[in-house]
């Protein structure tokens, strides 16, 4: 929903959107963790294995992932959606709502 019409519902009605939008977001996001795990052990029993890759080659990969990024923002989306993604994600992992 765009923020300009969610801002002209009434109070109550921004209240009953926002609660049950988390609500279900949570929801969600529990499914979605049930079938990645039941995914893994699917893999596992199909002879997939499971690997943690090094310190360094995890901290390539983000400078890789840093630099494409960099590439195509402004033209796959904008250098703004870019940052604010970016800092949301930053926040996040610090554990910052």
């Amino acid at each position: 929903m765009d923020r300009a019409v969610f801002k002209r519902l009434p109070p109550n009605v921004q209240t009953v959107l926002l609660e049950t939008s988390r609500r279900l977001l949570d929801q969600l996001k529990e499914v979605t963790r049930n079938e990645n795990q039941d995914a893994i052990k699917v893999m596992r029993k199909e002879g997939v294995k499971i690997v943690t890759p090094p310190k360094e080659k995890v901290d390539e990969f983000k400078r890789v992932s840093g630099e494409a990024m960099r590439r195509i923002s402004g033209q796959a989306f904008s250098e703004k959606a870019r940052d604010e993604v970016a800092s949301r994600l930053e926040n996040y992992r610090k554990g910052v709502k």
